[in-house]
Parts: C-alpha cells; structure tokens; sequence
C-alpha cells in the first residue's frame, strides 16, 4: 500500500516496511579452515597440486594426501621432508634435508620414482633445502638452504 506525499514534488513513499535484502550472517562471512592433525607425526607444508589435492609433508619421510577428515599416505621419500611445490605436469619437488637435495617426484612408465635434481649449488653441496616455491612467471624454482641447524647466511653461506 502506497501514499502520496503532500507537496510540489509528490515522491512516493512506502507506508510499510520493506524487507531488508538477504544479509551474510557471520557465518557466511568467516573463510573456511581445515586444521590437519596427525596423532604419530607432525604434518606441515600444506599445498595444493594442479588439480586441487591437498598433501602435507611430515619430517618422517612422509607425504600425505588430505582426504575428507583423513591423512592417506602418498609417498615416502625415506629421508627428512620440509617442503613440497608441484608443476603444472603434476610433477613434485620436494626440499629433503636428510638427502640434502631437492627431489623429484615423478610417474615413469606406471611407478613413481624420487630422485634428486639438485644437490649443490655453485659446486658447493646444499647443506639441507628447506623453504621453496614455484615460479610458473619466472620459470624458476626458489628454495632456502641453511641447513638443518641453520649453519648458514647470506654472510656464511
């Protein structure tokens, strides 16, 4: 039901209430989280592949897949992971302080196989990768290598 006002203009004006438009409840406003706990060992390094899997690396050797509200073991590189990134082909490299090396992990003729693509830089042995992340703009892989215990710098590297 609507009402004229009294004036030169005669603008309309609404006479009952008007709905609100939809609002975003708090709930709707909060992102979304997924917390990843694992009761043998500690996973970190959370990444998502090219077609959206979550995995998670644990310092045993360990590489796991986050399915639902399970851990589902992928792969082991039977050393020290800290890190993981993959390239647009699906491939994995993973920084590997045990191994001192950056490793790939790939499917050749139906098995995966890990092994190492980088273990020195400059002719000097990486002392433990840690860090790393893929470029896909700079064709570049990024990794940090202070070792295990920290035993180098920019000063002392």
């Amino acid at each position: 039901k609507k009402t004229k006002k009294k004036g030169k203009d005669k603008k309309k004006v609404a006479t009952e209430e008007t709905p609100p438009p939809d609002e975003v409840t708090a709930e709707e406003d909060k992102p979304n989280y997924l917390i990843i706990a694992h009761t043998d060992s500690t996973p970190f390094c959370p990444i998502e592949d090219i077609d959206g899997n979550l995995f998670v690396v644990v310092i045993n050797g360990d590489i796991y897949q986050v399915l639902e509200d399970k851990l589902e073991h992928a792969f082991s590189t039977n050393g020290q992971p800290t890190s993981i990134v993959f390239d647009q082909q699906g491939s994995s490299f993973i920084a590997d302080t045990a191994h001192q090396a950056i490793l790939s992990q790939t499917m050749n003729e139906h098995r995966m196989e890990t092994s190492p693509v980088i273990k020195d830089y400059e002719g000097n042995a990486l002392k433990g990768p840690h860090s790393m992340i893929l470029s896909e703009k700079q064709n570049a892989l990024f990794f940090t290598d202070s070792g295990p215990f920290g035993e180098s710098s920019l000063e002392n590297p």
